[in-house]
């Protein structure tokens, strides 16, 4: 009897070990509002942030998600998974994105939605509202919108990164360009095992455009450019991926996207004559003379 009591308490306490969070149906997650932290006019690129005010939700949220319409082919949404962790600017209610490349106009929410950890939901469809309206500035390479006669041929436009040399000194940081000649983001990236390092701006699981070059170590720094000129969104696009000014190799170049190598060497260190010394007498008169090519002095001969 005894033997069968501790065997049931064991199984209920291993059930207890991997029974998922309950249900507080006592205090289910609620949408209060919805707050636009960051603040327009915005140019694609640009960091948009917004704020989920709720009360309940325990033991914590699981995703949420804001949808947008009237812009970007209504393609533009703003998601947060607990996967992704939390920061101060996306997670626990905040969630951000770098603007994606829609048309200047305003693209405004049109619904929220928070899960909880238990999957206990609250949405609400949205009003049209101007202070959550997303207000998008013109600039020069917006997509061409629909009715409108695509371009025979892309625009043109720069991406300068001549001030990183074609061989790079351990130590050195360089500025990225954010933008292109017209303003278009570029985003860069470099593998975890490359000599060289990216710091950017990264308020969740994604990074703002442009950042800082670090050259860690010898070797080949390989850099992958992608410009957003709208095709990540399927929009038809005005201007082509940019022309890059490098000393680096250019080693592809398809569509928006491209790489660049930078190959960082050891220096050759500078060959150090050797000096050799001679003794140069004159009489009784002796003199030691240290030198790469050691001479001796006028009158004075080298001692045998």
């Amino acid at each position: 009897m005894r033997f069968k009591a501790q065997a049931l308490l064991s199984v209920l306490f291993l059930n207890l070990l991997h029974t998922p969070a309950q249900a507080d149906n006592a205090n289910p997650p609620k949408i209060i509002e919805l707050v636009q932290v960051t603040k327009g006019p915005y140019k694609p690129g640009d960091l948009v942030t917004f704020k989920i005010v709720y009360t309940g939700g325990n033991p914590g949220l699981d995703n949420l998600k804001i949808i947008f319409a009237n812009g970007c082919d209504n393609k533009f949404s703003l998601r947060w998974y607990e996967s992704e962790g939390v920061t101060e600017k996306h997670g626990n209610g905040m969630v951000s994105m770098a603007l994606p490349t829609c048309p200047p106009g305003f693209i405004y929410p049109t619904y929220v939605e928070i899960t909880d950890k238990t999957l206990l939901k609250d949405s609400k469809v949205l009003e049209k509202t101007a202070n959550l309206e997303i207000e998008i500035s013109d600039y020069l390479f917006k997509p061409i919108r629909s009715g409108e006669i695509a371009p025979d041929v892309l625009q043109t436009h720069s991406l300068d990164l001549s001030l990183i040399p074609s061989n790079p000194k351990i130590g050195d940081t360089y500025l990225l360009p954010a933008v292109t000649s017209v303003g278009m983001p570029v985003y860069y990236r470099v593998d975890k095992s490359s000599p060289c390092s990216i710091t950017q701006e990264q308020p969740g699981t994604f990074a703002l455009p442009g950042g800082v070059l670090k050259i860690n170590r010898n070797g080949d720094c390989n850099i992958s450019i992608q410009s957003h000129n709208g095709k990540e969104i399927l929009q038809r696009p005005s201007f082509a991926g940019p022309t890059i000014n490098t000393k680096g190799k250019l080693n592809s170049f398809e569509s928006t996207f491209a790489t660049v190598l930078y190959e960082t060497k050891l220096e050759a260190k500078p060959t150090v004559a050797k000096k050799t010394t001679i003794v140069c007498v004159k009489g009784k008169l002796t003199k030691k003379v240290t030198a790469v090519n050691p001479k001796c002095p006028t009158g004075y001969r080298v001692k045998k």
